[in-house]
This record gives C-alpha cells, sequence and structure tokens, in this order.
C-alpha cells in the first residue's frame, strides 16, 4: 500500500460490560486509545491525532457494529438481480452475454432472495443492552489488581478505568 493510515501504541484504557453484535452475547469490551498516522509506505508521515474506540475482548471488532448486511441493503441486492435478469431477456447483440445474463442473473436473485428471506432480522441493539449486567467485579480484569474510587472506578495498578454502559 502505498499510501495509508496507521494506527499506532494501542493502549488499553478503560473497560466496561457491554454487548457485543459479532459475537451475539454479552461480552467485555475495552476502551483502546490509539495514535494514527497517515502512512506512505507503511512510514508514518503526518500524525492525525489520538483516537479511542471501543472493542470487544473476544473478537476484537466493535460491539455495536452490525455484523452482517442490513437488511434494506439485501433487499437492495435482490431488487438489482431481478431487473438484471429482466434485462437479460431483452436481447443483445452478443449471443454468449445473452445467454450468460439468462442463467447467471436469475441465478444469482434466487440465491441472494433465499439468503434475505433466511438470515436473521437486524439486532436491535437498545433491546440487547437491557439484558446486559452493570459491572461490580472489585478486581481488574486486566491486571488482577484492586479498584479504587478515584474519580470514577480504577485500578491501582495500570490505571485502567472501568465505564458505565450507556443506553444508546
Amino acid at each position: 500500500m502505498v499510501l495509508g493510515f496507521s494506527r499506532f501504541d494501542p493502549k488499553v484504557v478503560a473497560f466496561r460490560n457491554d454487548f457485543c453484535l459479532s459475537c451475539g452475547v454479552p461480552r467485555r469490551a475495552h476502551q483502546v486509545k490509539t495514535q494514527n498516522f497517515l502512512t506512505f509506505l507503511l512510514v508514518p508521515i503526518f500524525p492525525l491525532g489520538n483516537q479511542r474506540r471501543w472493542v470487544c475482548s473476544v473478537c476484537n471488532r466493535n460491539p455495536h457494529a452490525q455484523p452482517n448486511l442490513a437488511k434494506i441493503g439485501q433487499w437492495a441486492i435482490v431488487a438489482f438481480f431481478a431487473i438484471s435478469s429482466a434485462g437479460a431477456w431483452i436481447g443483445l447483440d452478443d449471443v454468449v452475454a445473452t445467454w450468460f445474463g439468462r442463467i447467471v442473473f436469475p441465478s444469482a436473485f434466487f440465491l441472494m432472495l433465499r439468503y434475505t428471506l433466511k438470515s436473521k432480522p437486524d439486532v436491535h441493539l437498545r433491546d440487547k443492552l437491557q439484558e446486559v449486567s452493570p459491572g461490580d467485579e472489585a478486581g481488574c480484569p486486566l491486571c488482577g489488581q484492586a479498584l479504587i474510587l478515584q474519580n470514577g472506578w480504577q485500578c491501582s495498578g495500570c490505571g485502567v478505568k472501568r465505564m458505565p454502559l450507556r443506553q444508546t
């Protein structure tokens, strides 16, 4: 990659109990602070600042990101293949392309239609966040030291904070 974006120096600064949509169950999430850089040939060129983002402790993904295509996107793809299937029967000058379209587009239409009808419905995050129990551990999940009450709950060893889960 000639020109890109890289994150350097990841550091866990907080944790909370959360619901991970990728895993599908309540999990612990970590807030990771990184330094972001614009890179050229993998060499940092220009600092873009610091970023804090939440990641699942098991799958390392954003816990609130939808893991699959949204239903509206799936139905848009089904509509595209339906229109393409109808268009393939209009007839083009190229016989090979015409028959290719007459075979491939209807097949893709039926496969995508089946996938869309059988896929799980989008998860309502607000309902799933109600299932998450608030953090009540006395020790740090990262280093095992005791949590002390100092501007919120904070680890006495590594300084990581326990954050409450916002019901968004």
